[in-house]
């Protein structure tokens, strides 16, 4: 039931109100909102929690330092700008020395010495440690490993956090929506809301969420306000592909593809892509052009097994063998492979570049000639015996 507007219940509307959570949008008038940074447009907001899964061995933790290092020292991340800034990286699987190569092999492809990073970069490197921040099968309570590292955080004062990984610092259950949330809103919102700081959140998906890049609860998605997904290329297993998969605050969709190369990525743009395709299309042209010369004849359809071109070359060249059909069928189409009949009588083809199937018609025209004049010679011999047996007989009679 509405209360009755009057003296009385007009002073406990106004108290409840000021007591509540809510505000009037009509106080802001005049104001204007907060300009939204972000750490790198469009994937990582600043003061907000981000997720990025990625299965093990497809370099999330090289990433996240590589970003690390660009935001340190205000250097390009994969060719894209980000917020110079302090970083703090709590990296629970690396071990020092995995850690301090990787940041050797970062700063001699950037051209920086590690000296560069000083006072803007901070890694605990804590492989085999104690590294829960809470034990939700216990108290719950913030654990002695967190308090360290959030006394630390508050003193060197990031604008990113780093913690790798989700299954390193959780102790609980993952499919439980309400440990989830409270952990998400505990290490993730609040951390970032307390501090000002982009939280970084790197997990492994589960089985399951290996194609968007998602685990367990449904929570752990929805808690943060951007999730990424690092993946293999299904063509070429030194490029990862880093996509936005769920964002608040910005268009989904955005990709970044990178080849991994020298214990670095390197952000791999259209153009370096089509020199690579080339550069894998001459080494099949030549590859066919060896075998065919060897006598070795070899098919581009899938049909023929141990002798489908694709599946020989794709082991060699560290590619998939649907990569490798795709440059074939290329190859075949502009004309600079050929699938042509070598033997007619046993019905056998080969593939073979453009001068092979030049030479081939050359060699069909003189085989073809040849035969044709040893199938004159043999009808003249033909019918000069034909008319030596009918003299023969004639004779006889």
């Amino acid at each position: 039931m509405r209360p009755k507007d009057n003296h009385e219940t007009g002073a406990l509307a106004r108290a409840a109100l000021a007591g509540g959570y809510g505000e009037d949008p009509a106080d802001w008038e005049g104001e204007d909102p907060p300009r939204r940074e972000w750490i790198l447009e469009g994937c990582i907001p600043c003061g907000k929690a981000t997720a990025l899964y990625g299965d093990g061995g497809t370099g999330k933790t090289l990433l996240a330092v590589q970003l690390a290092v660009g935001c340190a020292t205000g250097r390009k991340f994969l060719g894209e700008q980000v917020k110079p800034c302090r970083v703090y990286a709590f990296l629970a699987e690396n071990e020092k020395a995995d850690t301090h190569q990787a940041l050797m092999d970062i700063c001699r492809a950037e051209g920086l010495a590690l000296g560069d990073l000083r006072g803007r970069l901070r890694i605990a490197s804590r492989a085999g440690e104690d590294n829960h921040f809470v034990d939700y099968n216990a108290s719950a309570q913030d654990s002695e490993v967190w308090t360290r590292a959030e006394k630390e955080i508050h003193y060197f004062r990031p604008e990113l956090i780093i913690i790798d990984p989700l299954s390193e610092v959780f102790w609980g259950n993952e499919n439980d929506r309400g440990q989830v949330t409270d952990f998400v809103r505990r290490f993730g919102t609040k951390l970032a809301l307390r501090t000002g700081a982009a939280v970084l959140l790197l997990a492994h998906p589960s089985k399951s969420g290996r194609k968007d890049g998602t685990s367990g609860s449904t929570a752990w998605s929805n808690a943060v306000r951007s999730r990424l997904f690092l993946r293999d290329d299904d063509d070429d297993e030194n490029v990862r592909i880093l996509s936005v998969e769920k964002s608040n605050l910005a268009p989904r969709g955005k990709t970044i593809s990178m080849r991994w190369s020298s214990g670095v990525f390197f952000r791999e743009t259209q153009y370096e892509a089509q020199d690579r395709d080339e550069e894998l299309t001459a080494r099949i042209i030549q590859f066919v052009a060896d075998e065919y010369e060897r006598g070795q004849h070899w098919s581009p359809h899938v049909q023929a097994k141990n002798w489908h071109v694709s599946k020989r070359l794709a082991h060699e060249l560290r590619q998939s063998e649907e990569n490798i059909q795709r440059l074939v069928n290329a190859a075949m189409q502009s004309g600079k492979l050929h699938f042509e009949q070598v033997d007619a009588h046993h019905k056998k083809n080969a593939l073979m570049t453009a001068a092979q199937k030049g030479n081939l018609a050359v060699s069909l025209k003189r085989r073809k000639k040849t035969l044709k004049a040893v199938q004159y010679i043999e009808k003249k011999e033909k019918n000069r015996r034909g008319r030596k047996r009918g003299e023969t007989a004639k004779q006889q009679r």
